[in-house]
């Protein structure tokens, strides 16, 4: 992740202005959770033989807007970054004759997400939204296998998604919150797996967009200063998906020649949000 992130659009409370309006947010998160990509083709045993699962632990720093120009209709964009990452491990065979050894990988994570939001009712300090949007998130793993230049392994997972969900907002004179739900059966993920031992090289190139993604989001903030409103959040993050191979070496990772694929992603978020409304 995706990390979705955005905030409550100040149009029901009367201490704030009715035209124009901006919800800015800074979040700190700790984001962990579990990476699975493995093979599921019948027509090769054992039929997981390819398997590549992380864990990651990492601190997340997200940044996001929510712009209202029209009292129906809200504007959002957002982004995030990984960042102070320590290295996780990875456990996978280098050839066909080898058995599995541990690779100590460095992580990388980012995305970004456009949405938009049509309020189909507000008042009384609530506000009821659908909202529709795009977002895009990749992880990166990088070898630091201490065994020379010789050896390395890099891994990559790029998701594609568009998707839809149902927002309730509150707005009130001491405290504001955000309850969210998205979902996406149309996204794709794609993801490259390779290796390298002394001229050796293998790689696994996977797509998959058979499944999909569910989103929960649930934030609370308290004013501590006229505009400034400081509080937690919480994102639960689910992504499964089928696919299939879609290339690589003459001498692919998969090294039981696998063609069907299994992607998974789960992941919790837990965090501070300092919001600035304007």
């Amino acid at each position: 992740m995706l990390i979705l992130v955005g905030g409550t659009t100040p149009l029901q409370a009367q201490m704030v202005p009715q035209s124009l309006g901006l919800d800015s947010s800074l979040r700190l998160e700790y984001l962990f959770g579990n990476q699975l990509l493995r093979s599921v083709d019948r027509a090769n045993d054992p039929v997981d033989q390819f398997r590549i699962e992380y864990n990651p632990r990492l601190p997340v720093l997200a940044l996001a807007a929510e712009l209202s120009p029209l009292p129906l209709f809200s504007g959002r964009f957002a982004g995030a970054l990984s960042v102070l990452e320590s290295n996780t491990s990875t456990n996978r065979p280098l050839s066909s004759t080898s058995a599995p050894s541990d690779w100590s990988v460095h992580p990388d994570y980012g995305s970004w997400e456009l949405a938009g939001l049509f309020h189909l009712s507000s008042g009384g300090g609530y506000r009821f939204s659908v909202t529709a949007g795009y977002r895009t998130s990749e992880w990166q793993y990088t070898a630091d296998s201490g065994r020379g230049s010789g050896y390395g392994v890099k891994d990559k997972f790029s998701s594609y998604i568009p998707f839809m969900g149902l927002q309730t907002a509150m707005f009130f004179p001491w405290w504001k919150a955000r309850f969210e739900m998205i979902g996406s059966p149309f996204m794709t993920r794609r993801s490259t797996v390779s290796m390298w031992q002394n001229g050796t090289f293998l790689e696994q190139r996977v797509e998959a967009d058979k499944g999909g993604l569910i989103e929960l989001i649930a934030e609370g903030t308290v004013g501590v200063r006229p505009g400034i409103w400081a509080g937690l959040l919480m994102r639960y993050h689910y992504e499964e998906l089928y696919g299939h191979s879609s290339g690589g070496t003459t001498q692919r990772a998969a090294l039981n020649n696998a063609k069907e694929f299994y992607s998974q992603e789960s992941f919790v978020s837990l965090g501070l949000n300092l919001s600035i409304v304007y």
